[in-house]
């Protein structure tokens, strides 16, 4: 099962609670701020370097720069510089070249359309509810 729409679906109807209960609307964005903070906290803390893990990505970023400075050494040996070449080719992508990907109009076109369909769904619940059940926005029946 995909977790994602069942913020859009519950988020209507604890807003439309909280409304009823005599809860501003800025309540809900707040309990939702609340509960964005703490997860955050929970993921940072889950996710959270141990000081063994950091001692092996330290060991390993040390022996890789060692590696790299001895194979550019070895090619500055071998090989003679030729004047105006340069070490690095710099790869620049400027922003007409990745617009001009297909791939990114296509999920570009994805998720406006999800999130379109979302943002509908959430005012449906809300509108179905107070019209076609002809509710009372004061009451709720949660």
């Amino acid at each position: 099962m995909h977790w994602t729409g069942v913020g859009a679906f519950l988020s209507p109807l604890v807003s439309q609670t909280l409304r009823a209960r005599g809860y501003t609307w800025r309540g809900f964005f707040w309990i939702s701020l609340g509960l964005a903070i703490t997860n955050v906290a929970f993921s940072l803390f889950a996710f959270r370097t141990t000081p063994e893990e950091f001692q092996i990505e330290k060991q390993l970023a040390l022996a890789s720069q060692a590696l790299r400075d001895a194979t550019n050494k070895n090619k500055s040996d071998v090989e003679t510089e030729t004047p105006g070449s340069s070490e690095c080719p710099v790869n620049s992508v400027s922003v007409s070249r990745i617009l001009a990907m297909p791939y990114v109009w296509t999920i570009a076109l994805f998720l406006g359309v999800y999130q379109g369909a979302e943002t509908i769904a959430q005012g449906f619940i809300v509108t179905f509810l107070l019209h076609e059940r002809v509710s009372d926005a004061s009451f709720c029946g949660l």
